[in-house]
């Protein structure tokens, strides 16, 4: 992914806390991984991101607690 404009938050792994989150701003890079546990989000601002990948490609939801 690619973040045209504003902050993407980045996070790994199984505890969902997005206070430990890192912002990803304008002209980063982010690359997933085939199998990571990750979650991302926008918060406070619109983000536009340019996405691309090979797939095939699947997403697994999780209950928040």
């Amino acid at each position: 992914m690619t973040v045209i404009s504003g902050t993407w938050w980045v996070g790994t792994g199984t505890d969902y806390d997005m206070a430990k989150t890192a912002p990803m701003k304008a002209g980063s890079f982010i690359k997933h991984t085939a199998g990571g546990i990750r979650f991302d989000c926008a918060k406070d601002e619109e983000v536009v991101l340019q996405i691309v990948g090979m797939g095939p490609a699947s997403s697994i939801a999780v209950p928040i607690k």
